[in-house]
């Protein structure tokens, strides 16, 4: 659906792939306006107000584009956010040989509480980050795994722990970060079963 058509009307999702293409062509027609009158410039290059023109034309398309993403980017119901997981694990985690994955209630396309699935990179030791894109307004519950229920996140003590929660709220440029530490994992010293 183009963007002229979708005026007035709003959607789940909006994609603009090609929105912020940085690459200006040259026209082959010049369109302005002098005063209220909308022109056509037939001269051609050679003219000696081609320049000036060119100028008003560029003006003017580049503020038509502008009214015209500001259309598009408002016909979203929701905004899509990055929400980053910054991950704080116990030192003895790379010992474990496992790759720490998050798990949860997420939204399609994400699988819902597969422990295998989600995986974070590896920053350091005991640092892991993965990044989710949900929608503003989402309300999660969530884990942290090493890709099995039997290598869970758990307490100071070994204790059982409940889910994590989270409300996705969009933050500057559409993100959010949120700073997570486990202290142990299940069937990883000094934690048995």
């Amino acid at each position: 659906m183009t963007v002229w058509v979708s005026k007035g009307l709003q959607y789940p999702i909006v994609y603009l792939p090609f929105a912020f293409n940085r690459w200006v062509p040259e026209p082959d027609l010049i369109l302005f306006h002098d005063g209220p009158t909308r022109c056509l410039h037939v001269g051609g290059k050679d003219s000696p107000d081609y320049r000036e023109v060119e100028r008003l034309g560029r003006e003017e398309s580049a503020g038509d584009d502008s009214r015209l993403t500001y259309v598009a980017l408002t016909r979203a119901q929701a905004q899509v956010v990055a929400v980053t997981f910054n991950i704080t694990v116990p030192a003895n985690t790379d010992g474990s040989g496992r790759t720490v994955h998050i798990a949860g209630s997420f939204p399609p396309p994400y699988p819902q509480w597969d422990p295998a699935s989600n995986p974070a990179t590896r920053i350091d030791a005991t640092h892991w980050t993965v990044t989710l894109n949900m929608l503003d307004g989402t309300q999660i519950d969530y884990k942290y795994a090493l890709g099995d229920w039997n290598y869970v996140e758990k307490g100071a003590s070994c204790d059982e722990l409940g889910n994590r929660n989270l409300v996705v709220v969009s933050g500057p440029g559409g993100t959010q970060t949120v700073n997570d530490t486990v202290l142990n994992w299940r069937n990883v010293s000094p934690c048995g079963n």
